[in-house]
């Protein structure tokens, strides 16, 4: 009899999960998927939930925002889904949520394998030993980590997670969808300079667009700067823009992933001056489309995906002249769009095979329903 991946995931809005276990059911896998709700309120405008792409039996425990959920409805709701399901491994999307612990014992206690797939790295936080203590007691219970990216396979390490236990696994959206749209360029709008850098995300603070911006300035170039996306800290930005009378930082409303590509057409680079990135999926949207990228080195994909000098450009996010000094050796010479070829082992079919993989490695029966 084959076996039953059931997976938990916070919010069903995370297209790049339905994307991921879409392709997974769609060979022949028996797959169920558990979200706690719908979105998050930090969402915002970032796009409506793409119910298309979830080919794959779920369930979604609670309408609206997950943020409106109170702490035990979430356990006792999570606990009453996961009985429901016959399955055989355990498959969640990180720890930071209590009632995953909950989960994780509760499928110990029934003797199923408990696998984590976690996005964590060194430059995430600051670390607070107590904390650090307990995960690795937590964690000690998990049979396996799935980790997106070498930062997050060398924390794991650092919480004395055995080696054989680790899986590195590329982390991935749907690069189809994305080179698609890119072909689909939305018309650049003509008070643009002719060459532009942008930015696309949240306006919150570990984005560290303040010091972008005054990165930019102080260039004193001829380029452009868009930043893309929405957030709490826009209105101040813009206030700042108007009042210093910047004309060459513009901004843009928050776009669907499946519309931000077609930005991406127009742009020389994309910039990414993140203070805490787990990852950064905006740089792999970037480089499927052929573009440089200029990343913080705080962001878990750089090690994995950043060639220095020859597809972008790393830079340390709390030092503004360096953020400047890389902004400017970009502007005075651009590096050449690259095909995205560069990127053939961080594709969505990477992804899955390297799930399946992992689970036949188990001596797991879960082709063919």
């Amino acid at each position: 009899m084959p076996s039953k991946i059931l997976f938990i995931n916070d919010v069903f809005w995370r297209h790049y999960v339905g994307s991921l276990w879409s392709a997974i059911h769609q060979e022949s896998v028996q797959v169920f998927g558990i979200h706690l709700a719908e979105t998050h309120s930090w969402i915002g405008d970032f796009g409506k939930i793409d119910t298309n792409i979830h080919q794959y039996p779920h369930q979604i425990l609670f309408k609206g925002s997950l943020q409106k959920v109170g702490f035990f409805q979430k356990i006792f709701s999570l606990i009453k889904a996961i009985h429901q399901q016959n399955f055989d491994i355990l498959f969640i999307y990180g720890y930071n949520e209590p009632a995953y612990w909950f989960a994780m014992f509760y499928a110990k206690s029934k003797r199923k394998k408990v696998w984590i797939y976690t996005t964590t790295n060194v430059f995430d936080f600051k670390r607070v030993w107590y904390k650090e203590f307990f995960k690795k007691i937590l964690l000690s219970y998990c049979d396996k980590f799935i980790c997106c990216g070498t930062n997050s396979k060398q924390y794991l390490e650092n919480l004395g997670i055995e080696d054989s236990k680790i899986t590195y696994c590329p982390y991935s959206v749907d690069e189809k969808i994305i080179q698609t749209n890119f072909q689909i360029p939305i018309s650049k709008p003509s008070y643009l300079p002719e060459n532009c850098l942008l930015f696309s995300g949240r306006f919150v603070e570990k984005k560290n667009l303040w010091a972008l911006i005054k990165a930019f300035q102080a260039c004193q170039t001829n380029w452009g700067l868009g930043l893309l996306g929405d957030g709490e800290q826009k209105q101040a930005i813009e206030l700042y823009l108007r009042q210093a009378k910047i004309a060459n930082i513009f901004l843009f409303d928050s776009v669907s992933w499946r519309e931000a590509p077609r930005y991406y057409a127009w742009a020389k680079a994309l910039v990414l001056p993140s203070l805490s990135e787990p990852w950064g999926l905006v740089v792999n949207e970037a480089l499927y489309c052929g573009l440089p990228v200029l990343v913080s080195n705080r962001c878990g994909s750089t090690i994995d995906l950043v060639r220095d000098g020859e597809n972008g450009y790393i830079f340390n996010p709390e030092n503004e002249a360096d953020i400047q000094a890389v902004l400017m050796k970009f502007m005075d010479n651009p590096l050449k769009k690259l095909p995205p070829e560069i990127m053939q082992t961080h594709t969505l079919q990477e992804v899955v095979h390297t799930i399946i993989s992992l689970c036949e490695s188990n001596k797991l029966n879960i082709t063919r329903i």
